[in-house]
């Protein structure tokens, strides 16, 4: 410091303008009144302000260069208003990219915005690949939001401008993310958009190598096989999806999460568990409320699936929780359908219809895409399930006839089983045996065809249970043998002790066990 600059600070530190800031390890002098600095600064011309910001930027450069990160936001401050266009932009940029990872979107986005503005202002201009990455970023932020509108657009920039610059990578990660936004507003009209931005990016990543979008695009492709209940296939392209490093952590909880419901239908239950476990707490490490109610409804899916709906009520309600605090219909009507089984299960049918009734009403109001149509479907065979329960056999035929057309007609064969079981179920309740066995066997037919467990020791018991009753003892043994089989084999897979013990002692799997003893013993 020159002895000219250090009298002029020990004069103003006696006139109290400025005072020294103490216990840092640079010298370091504020004003002491904003009003002062205020004055200070606007008694500048405006080209020596320019000048001033620009040389603050300098020195901050050259003082810290070992620890810049630190000082992102002041040296964008100082570039941009000393207009050092080139050096605005760089710094406005790193401002945003801090701020995303920090998860504080606002704020990012502001940065980001900036960056934009000044990029129209650099010379020369600035190679396309720069101003592609901040589109991206801005993209990513609004998804963090849930503004998919102004994702897609920021992403449709992004793909003109890879474009333009015959940038295949980038064009495949704009395509990539275009798939997801499409995806993200869960709309029917959607869909096609989802399926095209998806596959296109597929075929750029396999001819540019790009493991990323591939295992981005497989993701959203799989996505629809798991819907189709094809979930080999979709368990094959998220293998992909999950095996490389995703691009960010909202794709990484949308993968995992998908994930999760393949190891639970495929009866992976140590796998689905901890990979739930770890993925929810991502989801809570990342302030991600949707996931969280999302994750927690679906661990409540898989205490169902092996009988303990005590914990399976208590992790649906938390969902619902979860739901009303971030006021999401996705989130709630997803932990609701799962509350009318629990209620089934109680021995609550009355309950439960009335339940599943007004859930169909709230799914009517608020449903929207491909989640319309399969909380219908999910709500309307709990529905039928619970009107016989109720003793009400017609009035669930029709919701069983009902759900299984739409099952038919959206390729969710996972309910299209269910509801030929159902269907099963309410031929004995009509007494109609041989129409009961048939359905029962197309039942187990389609829970075979998909592995899918619960499905097939429930079919098969069902059906032994109604080929015994109509004389078929062979088949009924075979068919009891099978449910017995596959009891035993979700036994081993369940990992925890107490919650195996809970399995066994579900009364639809003591009655199966009960039923192969009776056959045997003849």
């Amino acid at each position: 410091m020159t002895t000219e600059v250090d009298g002029l600070l020990r004069e103003l530190k006696a006139l109290e303008i400025v005072y020294e800031q103490g216990l840092l390890p640079e010298p370091a002098y504020v004003f002491k009144h904003a009003v002062i600095q205020d004055v200070a600064y606007n008694s500048l011309l405006v080209q020596r302000r320019k000048e001033l910001h620009r040389a603050v930027g300098y020195a901050i450069e050259d003082l810290y260069a070992d620890r810049l990160t630190e000082h992102y936001e002041e040296l964008a401050h100082h570039f941009q208003h000393g207009e050092e266009w080139a050096k605005a932009f760089e710094y406005l940029a790193r401002s945003g990219n801090r701020a995303k990872d920090a998860y504080a979107n606002d704020t990012a986005l502001d940065f980001f915005g900036r960056t934009l503005d000044v990029a129209a202002r650099v010379v020369p201009p600035l190679p396309a690949q720069r101003l592609i990455q901040v589109h991206q970023h801005r993209g990513r932020v609004f998804m963090l939001l849930a503004r998919y509108d102004d994702a897609i657009s920021e992403s449709e920039r992004m793909r003109a401008l890879a474009r333009e610059a015959h940038d295949r990578r980038a064009e495949g990660e704009a395509l990539a993310d275009l798939a997801f936004a499409y995806w993200a507003t869960f709309k029917t009209e959607h869909v096609p958009h989802v399926k095209r931005f998806a596959e296109e990016a597929r075929v750029i990543a396999e001819e540019t190598g790009d493991q990323h979008v591939l295992a981005r695009s497989l993701t959203y492709l799989g996505s629809f096989d798991q819907i189709g209940g094809r979930l080999l296939d979709a368990d094959a392209k998220r293998g992909v999806a999950v095996a490389v490093e995703v691009h960010d952590g909202l794709s990484e909880l949308f993968s995992l999460s998908f994930a999760c419901l393949s190891h639970i239908a495929l009866g992976d239950y140590a796998e689905a568990l901890a990979k739930l476990h770890d993925t929810l707490r991502k989801a809570r490490d990342r302030n991600n409320a949707f996931f969280q109610g999302r994750l927690i409804n679906t661990l409540g899916w898989l205490y169902q699936e092996l009988g303990d709906f005590r914990r399976a009520h208590e992790h649906n309600r938390e969902s619902l929780d979860v739901a009303a605090r971030i006021n999401n219909s996705n989130v709630e009507i997803s932990a609701a359908i799962n509350i009318g089984l629990d209620y089934l299960a109680f021995g609550e049918a009355t309950r439960a219809v009335g339940h599943l009734e007004e859930t169909l009403t709230r799914i009517e109001k608020f449903g929207y895409g491909a989640h319309r149509w399969r909380w219908t479907i999910h709500a309307t065979a709990y529905l039928a399930e619970a009107l016989l329960a109720a003793r009400n056999p017609a009035a669930a035929q029709v919701q069983a006839e009902r759900a299984l057309a739409q099952a038919h007609a959206t390729g969710s064969m996972k309910y299209v089983g269910k509801c030929h079981a159902l269907l099963g179920d309410i031929a004995l309740a009509e007494r109609h045996p041989s129409r009961a066995i048939e359905e029962f066997g197309r039942a187990l037919d389609v829970a075979r065809r998909l592995e899918y467990p619960t499905l097939t020791w429930q079919a098969a018991h069902r059906l032994a249970a109604a080929e015994w009753d109509a004389g078929k003892r062979e088949d009924a043994v075979t068919h009891a043998g099978l449910a017995a089989e596959t009891i035993a084999t979700i036994t081993n897979r369940v990992p925890e002790p107490a919650l195996r013990e809970t399995f066994l002692n579900w009364a639809p799997v003591n009655e199966a066990q009960a039923l192969l003893d009776r056959l045997r013993r003849g």
